[in-house]
């Protein structure tokens, strides 16, 4: 049996698939073996995805990636300077960006 991980033209997760044959893939973009969506396709090897620099202090959130998506409750936002200071609001805040994996920090 081979196993092996597709992955999209943005290096997506895409799907597992396996055959009883020696058939492979009508794709380029995919790695023998089992990978999920915590990897991603990059120079042609899955890699893990990279976890964002962040550090909070206070309201304060530093070395967030550029273009990342950033949710308080049902509102997101953009930010492209690295850093937000949050004022009133506490809670759970989400951070989103390509190939970085999510992350929640709480303020």
């Amino acid at each position: 049996m081979v196993e092996w991980t597709e992955f999209d033209n943005n290096g997506r997760f895409f799907q597992q698939c396996s055959s009883s044959s020696d058939l492979l893939p009508n794709t380029d973009k995919y790695v023998l073996g089992v990978y999920d969506e915590t990897y991603h396709f990059l120079d042609g090897e899955a890699k893990l995805r990279p976890s964002m620099p962040l550090s909070v202090s206070g309201r304060v959130i530093t070395g967030i990636p550029e273009g990342t998506t950033l949710k308080l409750g049902d509102q997101t936002f953009i930010v492209n300077d690295g850093e937000v200071d949050i004022d009133g609001y506490h809670g759970s805040v989400k951070l989103s960006c390509w190939p970085y994996l999510d992350a929640e920090v709480e303020i």
